[in-house]
């Protein structure tokens, strides 16, 4: 499994680590770490494991049966930078579900600390348009990050669950002889 790549503790430089049976697809900064390096690392810490490495092409990487484009822009051409207006009558929860999504999408993603700057200022151009305060972006970004952070940090207890046999006896509701 991959936690075996966290569990040793982390290599500097990956920003995604994706497996699917044998095959992985990891993303990482070339300026922390260089590749042979990366793969040098890995084939070290797994001596069981052989690991190889493809390198993209014309930014494109096969990987599966998916080939992987290295594209700038994140949305489709059909993206729109509209909202539920804020002068709206519309419950406070449907108006942040846009950004909330916007939000969570670009955290989502590797980005560089340029491209990070330009959907963030995207994002609040949107909520200038739509009338809403581009402090009320700031916060939400803190509050997702604060959420990301609280959710990896936080080992989850499986609950216990008591569960009780009951027989049943079928000479328990027949009438005593």
């Amino acid at each position: 499994a991959n936690s075996g790549l966290l569990d040793t503790g982390p290599i500097v430089g990956y920003g995604v680590w994706v497996r699917y049976v044998d095959d992985t697809f990891a993303v990482f900064d070339t300026k922390a770490i260089s590749l042979n390096n990366f793969v040098a690392k890995l084939n070290n810490r797994f001596p069981t494991i052989k690991f190889t490495y493809e390198t993209e092409h014309n930014e494109q990487l096969p990987f599966l049966d998916v080939l992987v484009i290295r594209n700038s822009e994140n949305k489709k051409e059909t993206a729109t930078l509209r909202c539920i207006p804020n002068d709206s009558h519309r419950p406070f929860q449907h108006k942040m579900a846009s950004f909330n999504f916007l939000i969570h999408r670009f955290l989502s993603f590797p980005l560089s600390k340029e491209r990070f700057e330009h959907e963030k200022n995207q994002i609040k151009d949107i909520a200038k348009n739509n009338g809403y305060s581009v402090h009320l972006i700031d916060t939400l970004i803190r509050k997702h990050k604060f959420k990301r952070a609280l959710f990896n940090s936080t080992t989850f207890v499986e609950i216990l669950t008591i569960r009780r046999l009951f027989r049943y006896h079928l000479n328990l509701n027949s009438p005593a002889d």
